[in-house]
């Protein structure tokens, strides 16, 4: 299932479920040998797939001698980010990480006679990972956007607006992938409904941009700081990403070839529960008390809780400002589910207690106004 969201546009083998024996070889041995790591002792390094830049995922050289992310022992499962054309390798291989790790933990050390007596030399391998990304080890965060499951790429933006090209190829080919004469639709709906959740996924990652944190573990003289926030222009071009890609009604995934064969209903409720994950995350205390931390620290070089909320204002409502106001039913969805979050953040048990609550009643003041002039049109 991965597979077929996240690579059948590059492989044509895997438009036709189920996947034929070679095809399925290739992804037993990925996933074997990435529970081989765990018996050598690797642990999951979440940060191994942000190493590699959207140009290296989508270039046949590269991806053929690195795989998809510096260390099989990542979650990034397939290259998403290429597009048909591009010819790249689609499957993770073991990567730069893994035999740094297994040298640092295996490499005969001759003449060490006790444990302290191999530090020195385990330092300086240990030490190759100031200059070299690839090196890098870091468990899942919900702070650092190059520490999540399931992603690819050093630019989270850039990774999915190829994803989301991607997913909408899937949806072509998706009833005729998944459905046989005198066979259900039990499986074209699984299919479809792996499509959202790929899609939120990947709309996920950009939403860890806004307040974003990199983490690098750097030691005393080796390296920077070991914290570092996301640039102010990165999140606000995040922010901006999503209102096109996650709050604006997704007529792509309305396809009456699919929905006219799983369900009678319920295609609203499948898509609002998507952005309200993202809103309810983007205003959530958590990243709040980051983004207030990070203006106090900053200054004017941060994105402010302010800004974040009135950039999501602008752009939910954004039908406010046109000469005619007409609001589908699917954007009318949300912007009831923004009314009751920052209503949420106000009053009541989950009210925020940081700077959100000031932001949010200041964002519903202004849109009463915008409301009362528009309600003319």
């Amino acid at each position: 299932a991965w597979y077929f969201v996240q690579a059948s546009p590059s492989d044509p083998r895997a438009r036709k479920l189920p996947f034929p024996d070679d095809l399925m070889g290739e992804l037993i041995r990925y996933v074997t040998a990435h529970e081989v790591g765990h018996t050598l002792g690797l642990q999951h390094n979440m940060k191994a797939s942000s190493a590699f830049t959207v140009e290296q995922l989508r270039d046949p050289a590269f991806t053929r001698k690195w795989g998809t992310e510096a260390s099989i022992m990542d979650y990034g499962r397939f290259n998403y980010v290429a597009q048909p054309g591009d010819g790249a390798h689609l499957i993770p291989k073991i990567g730069p990480y893994d035999r740094f790790a297994i040298e640092w933990g295996y490499r005969p050390i001759p003449g060490a006679a006790t444990p302290d007596d191999e530090k020195p030399l385990l330092d300086e391998i240990a030490a190759r990972q100031v200059d070299d990304p690839t090196l890098r080890f870091g468990d899942a965060s919900s702070d650092d956007p190059a520490r999540r499951m399931e992603d690819l790429g050093s630019d989270p933006v850039a990774a999915t607006r190829l994803g989301l090209l991607n997913l909408n190829r899937v949806l072509d080919y998706l009833v005729e992938a998944t459905c046989k004469p005198g066979e259900d639709y039990s499986l074209l709906r699984e299919m479809y409904e792996r499509v959202i959740g790929q899609r939120n996924l990947e709309l996920g990652h950009v939403a860890a941009v806004v307040g974003g944190v990199h983490q690098t573990n750097y030691h005393y003289g080796r390296g920077g700081l070991v914290y570092t926030p996301v640039p102010a222009e990165k999140q606000a071009e995040a922010v901006q990403f999503l209102l096109t890609h996650c709050f604006e009604t997704p007529k792509e995934l309305l396809r009456a070839d699919i929905l006219g064969r799983i369900e009678s209903s319920g295609a609203a409720d499948r898509i609002l529960s998507g952005q309200q994950r993202i809103l309810e995350s983007l205003l959530s205390d958590d990243r709040a008390k980051r983004m207030t931390e990070q203006a106090a620290l900053h200054g004017g070089r941060s994105y402010s809780v302010e800004r974040l909320v009135a950039d999501l204002r602008a752009g939910i409502w954004r039908e406010l400002a046109a000469p005619r106001v007409a609001i589908d039913p699917f954007r009318r969805n949300l912007q009831r589910t923004f009314l009751r979050v920052l209503g949420s953040r106000i009053a009541g048990e989950s009210a925020s207690q940081t700077d959100l609550r000031a932001a949010a009643r200041g964002a519903l003041l202004e849109l009463r106004g915008a409301i009362a002039a528009a309600l003319p049109k």
